[in-house]
């Protein structure tokens, strides 16, 4: 745990109303020095939490985002340069991108949120993400009205949810046919496609979006959302091509005690882990395979890979042999266990910019170290990511050990602290919670 901090790689990210990562190279985000939550007894340095921790510490200073010009009555609009990405929209505005609210809707808080009754048939009856969203949507009892007249916000009934980009050609029709969508104004959608912007015209609907790349990404006006890890319970011990990745109980029933959130860094047996699919050199666009060399058992670093059972991101080779023996070897380590004795949690890009490692690593108290270019960590117009969490750039990735080795105890624990304050008060164990803290951003 011991080391020197080389201020030289700290970053300072200036938040605009719109923002563009062109290129990050390497990119390193730490928390700062303010605030007192680190501190000694008998001569044990601890990482304390939420009795320590302010809001201030972890979220950030109000986006100077404000409304360019109107258009219509009580519409209020604003410009960015930012292109769409594989939409319809390009083409009518080239590579503008014009967002509009009805304010007129929005002038009493708190805002009200109009959820369009009656469920949506499940477009994929093994895959229940979109009803999750919905019914939290419909659990926020005290922003709902079942009055439109009186919403700030609408949330469609309209299974928007995508799986490796196997949009419902019908999706846009069914929003356009919604009594009150009038070209998306006011319109909240939640979308879990792993490309940058789904086939259809979402207008001037707020995306709500897992895999959100902040070259597509209205800061202030959408909403980046966290990756619910898969609810449903996996009964598969293994494949023929060796031990599947370890999640072999649903999310919910593999919640760890919060006395395991609570381990201080000097608690716990490793100092950075990662556990999950490598895919083919092609497709491993988040850099999986080039953890591996990475892996140091003396220094308490663990790297777990095993070949992709997906056919067309399965590697043709592995540096172990075979995945078989690929497999093998990762399953002398326990994904949960990794999890919860982890000082930093590794997570590279999955198939999108996103991934449940998020999530997962978060509720077992371990530091966040995305490795990325591009992606915009949840609700980033309210918390700033760089006071609890690390980022490193996908072509540093092979420094990433270094990296976390150069951070200070103290600032470790800092770090920890802050990590377990904003699970507990912006994510917590329920969707519910995780639309609560998205709708206030989106105030």
């Amino acid at each position: 745990m011991q080391g020197v901090g080389p201020r030289g790689l700290g970053v300072t990210l200036a938040v605009l109303c719109v923002v563009s990562f062109l290129n990050l190279g390497l990119v390193v985000y730490y928390g700062g020095h303010n605030g007192q939550e680190v501190g000694c007894e008998k001569g044990v340095l601890k990482a304390r939490t939420a009795e320590f921790v302010r809001p201030s510490d972890v979220e950030r200073a109000p986006l100077p985002c404000l409304p360019i010009y109107t258009q219509g009555p009580g519409a209020q609009c604003m410009e960015t340069d930012q292109p769409f990405w594989w939409s319809k929209r390009a083409k009518a505005h080239a590579s503008k991108r014009y967002l509009c609210v009805n304010m007129t809707r929005c002038a009493v808080a708190p805002l009200k949120l109009f959820v369009y009754p009656g469920e949506p048939p499940l477009r994929n009856p093994e895959r229940h993400e979109f009803h999750i969203m919905y019914n939290a949507f419909r659990n926020q009892t005290d922003r709902i009205t079942y009055n439109p007249e009186e919403a700030c916000w609408f949330f469609a009934n309209v299974d928007t949810s995508c799986q490796q980009g196997d949009c419902h050609p019908g999706t846009e029709n069914a929003l356009r046919a919604l009594p009150h969508w009038d070209t998306g104004l006011n319109h909240l959608y939640w979308d879990i496609f792993d490309g940058h912007e789904p086939a259809w015209n979402h207008a001037n609907a707020s995306r709500w979006k897992t895999a959100t790349d902040i070259r597509t990404f209205a800061m202030g006006f959408d909403v980046s959302f966290p990756l619910h890890p898969p609810s449903k319970i996996d009964t598969t011990p293994t494949s023929k091509n060796g031990p599947t990745k370890g999640r072999s109980r649903s999310f919910e029933a593999r919640a760890p005690d919060r006395e395991v959130r609570l381990r201080t860094p000097r608690e716990r047996a490793f100092f950075a882990s990662f556990k999950g699919q490598r895919f083919r050199d092609i497709s491993d666009h988040g850099r999986r395979g080039d953890l591996l060399p990475l892996h140091n058992e003396s220094k308490g670093v663990i790297i777990a890979t095993y070949c992709s059972r997906n056919g067309y991101k399965r590697p043709d080779t592995s540096p172990f042999g075979s995945c078989k023996e690929e497999g093998k070897r990762a399953a002398r380590w326990d994904y949960d266990t990794l999890l919860h004795e982890s000082v930093f949690g590794l997570i590279p890009e999955g198939a999108g910019r996103h991934s449940y490692r998020l999530i997962e690593v978060m509720r077992a108290g371990g530091i966040p170290v995305f490795i990325t270019n591009y992606y915009v960590p949840p609700f980033s117009s309210l918390l700033d990511w760089s006071k609890f969490s690390v980022t490193v750039s996908k072509d540093s990735v092979t420094r990433v050990i270094d990296v976390l080795e150069a951070l200070s105890e103290e600032e470790i624990a800092r770090l920890h602290a802050r990590v377990v304050y904003v699970w507990e008060n912006y994510f917590a164990e329920s969707v519910e919670d995780w639309v609560r803290t998205g709708l206030r951003e989106a105030e």
